[in-house]
């Protein structure tokens, strides 16, 4: 397989699982889970980078803030997560 068709692979699976995403927050909307405001096509780009930012602090200083705060490494992400998805539902988690 060439280069340019692996690419081309990554973004059409990139593509299916925003569309995924975009769908799930439809339906959250509908069934008044996800607030009405949010835009879902914008919000699954911003969910996902809030997610890898997550984790990249996680993995970058992760030891230190765990330390600061007296929490395990699975706690910080189990908080960090929680404040991402809160950020688009009507009632938080």
């Amino acid at each position: 397989m060439a280069a340019s068709d692996t690419v081309k692979n990554i973004l059409c699976l990139g593509t299916e699982i925003n569309e995924i995403l975009e769908t799930l927050i439809v339906r959250g909307q509908k069934s008044g889970e996800v607030r009405k405001e949010v835009v879902p096509v914008l919000t699954v780009y911003v969910l996902s980078t809030s997610i890898d930012s997550l984790l990249a602090l996680a993995e970058t200083k992760g030891k230190f803030i765990c330390a600061q705060n007296g929490m395990t490494e699975e706690e910080f992400l189990d908080y960090g997560f929680r404040q991402i998805i809160n950020s688009i539902l009507e009632v938080r988690i």
